[in-house]
């Protein structure tokens, strides 16, 4: 579950990073790709993903990590539906202002559960990627909800490094490099 969300919400942002650098010609297309991956993510909670890197009785941690992961789901789905219906993307800003919020609390909370239940790897993994991703949050945040239009360029080229680093944890756990 960890490694699949993370690969697909590195695509997402991939794709969000691209948008904002002015790449896509066409926002439905952007629109229909981004709804696709919020589709994806959605069903990487509710599937029959194993976790991999947490332990099955680490209940708060993995009550927490499906948690976050909805919410980027639905800031997936917030994206979409501005590509594909042209809905107000200050709405997306805010919802990026509790994204960082949430991603900041995420950078912390592994380190807080028993050794017994999470490796230090698994906790590295988890807590690198919610800072990344409240980094992005951040920029998103101050690009879309306070119009900083200077920041567009900026904001687009750090989703898309931040899109890299994500992806690059997401496979590290998928071809189970990080130890459970």
């Amino acid at each position: 579950m960890v490694g699949l969300f993370l690969i697909l919400l590195a695509a997402l942002l991939f794709a969000q990073a691209w948008h904002f650098l002015g790449l896509y010609s066409d926002a439905r297309t952007f629109g229909l790709l981004v709804a696709a991956l919020s589709l994806g993510i959605a069903a990487t909670v509710g599937g029959t993903f194993d976790p991999v890197i947490l332990n099955g009785e680490a209940i708060l941690l993995i009550i927490s990590f499906r948690a976050f992961v909805i919410l980027w789901a639905v800031y997936g789905a917030a994206v979409a539906a501005h590509g594909l219906w042209g809905f107000e993307e200050r709405a997306i800003g805010f919802h990026a202002l509790f994204l960082w919020g949430v991603s900041m609390v995420f950078v912390a909370l592994p380190w807080f559960v028993d050794t017994d239940l999470i490796s230090g790897e698994a906790a590295a993994v988890l807590s690198v990627s919610a800072l990344v991703l409240s980094i992005l949050s951040a920029m998103v945040f101050f690009h879309l909800a306070i119009p900083f239009r200077e920041l567009r360029t900026v904001a687009g080229w750090f989703l898309l490094v931040g899109a890299v680093i994500i992806s690059i944890l997401g496979l590290a756990v998928f071809f189970g490099l990080v130890a459970a």
